[in-house]
């Protein structure tokens, strides 16, 4: 962070996404200009409990309306908070509601990274290696488009990817 924390991104990650039943995926992008965490969410396969969820609580739309709904990032949100308190991480490594970034990918999409996907930066990237493993750069250009929003202070003269 800009205070020189390091910040574990790996283990962030892993504590986030292994104790939310929603998100399938979780990237914690590494961002040296700002004093917190912003965390990218995918949901894919968990995507029929989110649907009951959202039907349980008036939650109105489609897969992707729900999931990028502020209501579904207070649930992300609570259940970030409990796993971080668990987990006992450092009060630096919680994220905020304004810094959670959600979409809807279909079931299978990892194939999809595999192969390669267009990413804002033009080119196609492949996001995940044979073994499912994240490539870090590629992801950065696939999540840069939420970045300002993710990262609303962050300095206007600092490019990231």
């Amino acid at each position: 962070t800009s205070l020189g924390e390091y910040v574990p991104v790996e283990e962030v990650e892993k504590v986030y996404q292994d104790n939310c039943p929603f998100a399938d995926f979780v990237f914690v992008p590494k961002e040296t200009k700002v004093a917190y965490v912003a965390i990218c969410v995918v949901v894919s396969d968990s995507i029929s409990m989110v649907m009951k969820w959202a039907k349980e609580n008036g939650v109105q739309g489609g897969e992707e309306e729900v999931v990028q709904s502020d209501a579904f990032k207070a649930l992300l949100l609570e259940h970030f908070e409990a796993a971080a308190k668990a987990k006992k991480l450092q009060r630096f490594l919680w994220v905020a509601k304004k810094n959670i970034y959600a979409e809807y990918l279909h079931p299978g999409y990892q194939d999809e990274w595999v192969h390669g996907v267009a990413c804002a930066n033009g080119h196609k990237e492949q996001l995940l290696t044979a073994t499912f493993k994240p490539r870090r750069t590629q992801l950065n250009q696939y999540f840069a488009p939420a970045f300002p929003n993710i990262y609303p202070d962050r300095p206007g003269d600092h490019i990231l990817p």
